[in-house]
């Protein structure tokens, strides 16, 4: 295989499809922690964001206006079920409720418009990279406003019915060390072929941010650790 082939070859978004695939393997043994299957499901589609970023032929066969929103709602998907399964530690009951305190609506509100301004510019350069571009800055956006929503789960009076009144584990070491692997492993990789074979950091960049920002919502809630409350505190 020449280098031409290689250097064609969606590198990147292979190593996190594999990467998507080591954490479907893992979520399996632990099938009760439904975040794990989430997680695997967010680093896939950013693979998929990264291989037609690269150009990969199979997606350019289709018109940007049709794959540009099928991979955004393919991360806004994992996304929104990784963010609610995080709130859900804090004990909060299913409802919308969940939305608001999680910062979801506001994400909702930064991608709609990110994903117009996309359409708007499909014939630039690198529309694919634009995509991933403007979903990083939704949620660097995003992350503040979750921990702000789990600041005030914390230090509000809990009610019943709201607040399930059960005690939600904090995140091991191992759990953290395992989902920085699986997040960083990829982007190591995608900074090699990013840097050294194809001479262009942008996307290893939006990466490197992607990940900082999934990893802050796990950092954050273990930070605020989760609002644990006692039947009798709901007495």
């Amino acid at each position: 295989m020449s280098d031409l082939m290689i250097m064609n070859l969606p590198l990147c978004g292979t190593a996190y499809c594999l990467a998507g695939m080591i954490c479907i393997y893992w979520a399996r043994g632990r099938k009760i922690d439904t975040i794990l299957w989430s997680l695997s499901g967010l680093v896939l589609s950013i693979g998929l964001l990264n291989a037609y970023s690269e150009m990969w032929r199979y997606l350019l066969r289709y018109p940007f206006a049709y794959v540009n929103p099928v991979l955004t709602f393919l991360f806004v998907l994992p996304y929104r079920t990784l963010t609610l399964r995080l709130v859900e530690r804090s004990g909060l009951r299913p409802g919308s409720l969940k939305e608001f305190l999680s910062g979801l609506v506001f994400f909702y509100a930064f991608v709609i418009p990110a994903f117009v301004v996309t359409q708007i510019y499909q014939n630039s350069e690198d529309p694919a990279l634009m995509v991933l571009i403007f979903t990083a800055f939704a949620c660097a956006l995003h992350v503040p406003i979750f921990a702000f929503g789990q600041s005030v789960m914390r230090k509000s009076t809990p009610k019943p019915g709201i607040v399930v009144p059960t005690e939600a584990p904090n995140f091991s070491r191992r759990f953290f060390g395992i989902a920085i692997a699986i997040l960083g492993t990829p982007l190591v990789l995608t900074m090699i072929v990013q840097l050294k074979m194809r001479r262009d950091y942008r996307l290893f960049a939006v990466d490197a941010v992607l990940t900082v920002l999934i990893l802050s919502l796990f950092v954050i809630c273990r930070r605020e650790e989760s609002v644990t409350y006692t039947a009798k505190q709901l007495e």
